[in-house]
């Protein structure tokens, strides 16, 4: 049996390429190795389904790392605009959050998968469930798949299996080892979105407290210094929220960076202030004047019993010394890095296919003509706030277009 488009996998890549490769004359087939369809899909964002965010695609693609270049070109194809429209199209209504990010309306992901699967259903998309790929053979104009105890025919795959991070999801990474097989280097596979577990625990009992507005400052592999600023959260392991996990890309074990707990840009500006401040109010203590900046009461005093400072000295006692120490412990607090959340800790996986090795324009393998690849298996990844889900649904669609039309 003869099927003309043969997609893996049924996340929203693999969705979205079966939705845009429907209707034009061939027919198309999904292979799924679970039971049901979407399963990472319907836990993302505690099941709420943040499906994209708001913005310019100039400033959306800035969500990618060092891939801001290669976001671009993929979101010029198929924009979050596009993305919005296309599903009011389809009858899911979206609603935005005052944080620019899109969800379903009834902040359920259940319905964004419902939408899409009847959508497919009704153009008499095929969807095979409990098929899992054991091997994909490459032959002059087609494919022969194989999955369970059958073997597909196809003239183009599109291969949209996911990376490795929740594996309990399906998501397990195996399908590399078919792409590696069929000549495609894979990039090292890493946790992306991931909290920090750090060497030593001195914050544990601070657990739960967030900071909307603190900074972090680290050096890259390639001794880049980068400083950025966000909501932060202290854990009983270490740190999470947007600040961490979005940099986390970027982390690695034993590696040292430096929270800023303050609103301050560095240790110069905050210590400006606490003389500015104690000008007037010589009186009051070192803690009251962190309470008046509104930071956690908790959080003051474990910083300050950390670098062995007694909280109750007035500020007019405050040595030049000490007033450098407590400045430095509140704005360049060094942290070391023992390890990454485990694989259901980290929301995405890093690396993957090489994207120099996949035009871009099609989605297609630059090795293997009528091979496509889409989703979380390449190598690309975005920010917390839907740039990941959007990247998948993006690079779906154009691959399953691309595919539609190719000869």
């Amino acid at each position: 049996m003869m099927e003309k488009i043969v997609v893996i996998g049924t996340g929203p890549a693999g969705l979205m390429a079966a939705l845009s490769a429907m209707g034009k004359g061939h027919k198309v087939l999904i292979l799924e190795k679970n039971e049901i369809p979407g399963r990472k899909l319907l836990i993302s964002g505690s099941g709420q389904c943040n499906l994209t965010h708001s913005g310019e695609i100039v400033e959306f693609a800035k969500h990618y790392g060092e891939k801001i270049k290669e976001a671009l070109q993929i979101l010029k194809r198929f924009s979050n605009q596009d993305l919005i429209n296309l599903f009011l199209q389809l009858g899911l209504k979206l609603t935005q959050r005052e944080d620019g990010k899109y969800f379903p309306q009834s902040f359920n992901s259940k319905d964004v998968i419902n939408c899409l699967i009847n959508s497919l259903i009704n153009n008499r998309v095929q969807i095979v469930y409990r098929s899992p790929v054991i091997s994909i053979q490459a032959f002059q104009n087609n494919f022969a798949i194989i999955a369970g105890n059958e073997c597909y025919q196809a003239n183009k795959v599109i291969c949209a299996t996911g990376g490795n991070t929740y594996p309990k999801t399906g998501s397990d990474g195996g399908f590399f080892s078919i792409v590696n097989k069929l000549g495609h280097r894979i990039v090292p596979l890493g946790k992306g979105l991931s909290p920090i577990i750090t060497e030593t625990n001195e914050f544990k009992q601070l657990s739960g407290i967030s900071l909307r507005n603190a900074g972090l400052r680290f050096r890259t592999m390639s001794n880049s210094l980068i400083s950025k600023r966000g909501e932060l959260l202290i854990t009983h392991r270490g740190f999470s929220g947007p600040l961490i996990i979005d940099h986390s890309r970027n982390f690695s074990s034993r590696m040292s960076i430096e929270l800023n707990f303050t609103s301050f840009e560095n240790s110069g500006a905050l210590e400006k202030d606490i003389i500015n401040y104690a000008i007037n109010n010589g009186k009051r203590t070192i803690l009251s004047y962190f309470d008046n900046l509104g930071l956690p009461k908790r959080l003051v005093t474990t910083l300050l019993q950390l670098a062995n400072i007694n909280g109750s000295i007035s500020l007019s006692q405050l040595s030049k010394e000490t007033r450098r120490k407590i400045s430095e412990q509140f704005t360049a607090f060094k942290v070391k890095i023992h390890a990454l959340g485990n694989m259901n800790e980290s929301m995405v996986t890093t690396g993957g296919i090489d994207l120099k090795e996949i035009k871009l324009s099609t989605m297609e393998s630059k090795k293997l003509k009528g091979l496509y690849f889409c989703g979380e298996m390449i190598d690309i990844d975005g920010d917390t706030g839907g740039y990941n889900i959007q990247m998948c649904f993006s690079t779906g669609f154009i691959a399953g277009n691309a595919a539609s039309k190719a000869g």
